[in-house]
């Protein structure tokens, strides 16, 4: 049953999703083209101020346009897996939806589950239209240096703590954003079942009630292995160098991994609660 409702949400979402996408999609194209075509314009009338004042105005409004662009379908993109979750449970909808015949954490795991992949391609998406924008720019680069750089760089850090932390630091924001998506979605439980008008108003002030709470426990959480980390480097008079503030990072990293998974099962399992024992939709 889960797997046909996942589908049903995939479904309902990629209705606005893919068309958000292919919007967005289509804007940084017209922006990378019109920054390509101004720096070419630029590039054939060097010397001419007045032609120069007017490709920098018209560089900016495309740059402008098309991150704005992009902020938009972050935003619409939250908004509309928050939407799909509000109306499918907490409107009339939901008289049909806790009909079914599955379990209350098989309709909150095909939410949450829709609402992570979805969330994964808008960033996927995000990060391919900031390099199209780019293409419309393009930059010299001197290769030379640029290895030379990164050859000097090697030398003061240690490539496969670097490397750890990145892949500490990805994993880091992949588990927040699913805690996140599951902190909404409580927050929007709490706020329908609790109060009998302005439900929306509702949520929007658990939010931030929570995630006041949650910010909190999470930086007491990371505070105590960044102070334990701090004594055992004075303890053992480590001298405080790049690869010692990677070593450092690591255990800090991997502590707010933890904090963000625990919080999420949390969220979940509280959220499930309130859909068993406390949903009245009359």
């Amino acid at each position: 049953m889960l797997k046909k409702l996942f589908k049903h949400d995939m479904k309902e979402l990629s209705r606005w999703g893919l068309i958000m996408t292919v919007i967005v999609v289509i804007t940084s194209v017209i922006g990378a083209l019109a920054l390509y075509t101004v720096t070419n314009a630029l590039s054939d009338s060097i010397g001419n101020p007045y032609v120069a004042s007017i490709v920098d105005i018209v560089s900016a409004i495309a740059l402008f346009t098309s991150f704005l662009a992009l902020a938009a379908y972050m935003f619409g993109t939250i908004f509309v897996i928050l939407r799909r979750y509000y109306t499918n449970f907490f409107t009339d909808e939901g008289y049909l939806t806790f009909t079914l015949p599955c379990k209350k954490s098989s309709l909150l795991l095909s939410k949450f589950f829709a609402s992570v992949i979805w969330e994964f391609i808008a960033v996927i998406v995000l990060f391919v239209c900031i390099f199209i924008i780019m293409l419309g720019a393009p930059v010299e680069v001197d290769w030379n240096d640029l290895s030379f750089e990164l050859s000097q760089f090697r030398n003061f850090i240690s490539f496969g703590s670097l490397i750890l932390l990145i892949i500490e630091y990805f994993v880091l924001l992949a588990v927040s954003s699913m805690t996140g998506i599951l902190l909404m979605f409580l927050a929007i439980t709490i706020g329908a079942t609790v109060a009998k008008k302005h439900k929306i108003i509702a949520s929007i002030g658990f939010y931030y009630l929570i995630t006041s709470v949650f910010s909190l426990f999470s930086s007491v959480a990371t505070f105590i292995p960044m102070i334990s980390v701090s004594i055992r480097m004075e303890n053992t008079a480590v001298e405080v160098t790049s690869n010692t503030m990677l070593e450092m990072m690591l255990p800090i990293f991997g502590v707010q991994i933890l904090v963000y998974a625990g919080l999420g099962v949390a969220l979940f399992f509280i959220n499930h609660s309130f859909l068993k024992n406390k949903l009245n939709l009359s």
